[in-house]
């Protein structure tokens, strides 16, 4: 069973109200080599805040009141996770150089899908949780687990997989497939502004460590 993925999503998340509205016109600067859109966020106090998100090739950036993400997408064979991984970390760390920013959480979500024709994929899965001797064929398939692990600290994976198409954009084929999301993720209990964004990497290498077990 080949899992393929899609896109890997690398954010930090905190409270970017300061620094969004201290640094609007030097962020478009900053950000001056993607396709940039900006839209204006009511906050629930009144303020307004403006969000930018840029595209450029593969590559989606969003810098947002309480997030900023980096969407690596892979949209063809020579896409790996080793550029996505390096990429994000670059700018998470020309992000931190520039403007001293610190996050209270950081997240890895990616996204695969399987081939699902006949059923293939998922009885694949249904043998390996012994789940046709106890219950019989399965009909319909779904897979949520979530667990807590320590690397730099206590971190959540969830794992969810669920049933799903796709369709082919040339013959316009659809296909049946299982579609699989790795959310992992510093715990929400602690807000406490601690990540500094110039250095990211080992905090990120961890938890592709954690997507790979």
């Amino acid at each position: 069973m080949e899992l393929k993925k899609t896109k890997s999503s690398y954010s930090i998340i905190g409270n970017f109200i300061p620094f969004l509205l201290k640094n609007e016109s030097s962020i478009e600067a900053f950000i001056s080599n993607y396709q940039v859109e900006s839209k204006l966020d009511k906050m629930q106090d009144g303020t307004e805040v403006k969000s930018f998100i840029g595209k450029k090739g593969n590559v989606i950036i969003r810098l947002l009141p309480n997030r900023i993400d980096y969407d690596y997408i892979f949209a063809s064979s020579n896409n790996t996770t080793e550029e996505a991984f390096q990429n994000a970390c670059n700018f998470f760390s020309n992000l931190g150089e520039r403007y001293g920013i610190r996050a209270a959480r950081l997240a890895l979500v990616t996204t695969l899908f399987t081939d699902n024709t006949n059923n293939e994929a998922v009885k694949v899965l249904e043998n390996k949780m012994n789940a046709n001797s106890l219950f019989g064929p399965c009909a319909e398939f779904s897979f949520r687990l979530n667990t807590l692990t320590n690397y730099f600290e206590r971190i959540n994976s969830v794992v969810n997989i669920s049933a799903g198409s796709a369709t082919n954009n040339q013959t316009k084929e659809v296909k049946p497939i299982l579609l699989t999301t790795l959310d992992i993720n510093t715990l929400a209990s602690n807000r406490e502004h601690r990540f500094d964004a110039i250095d990211l990497s080992n905090h990120f290498s961890d938890f592709l460590l954690e997507e790979q077990e």
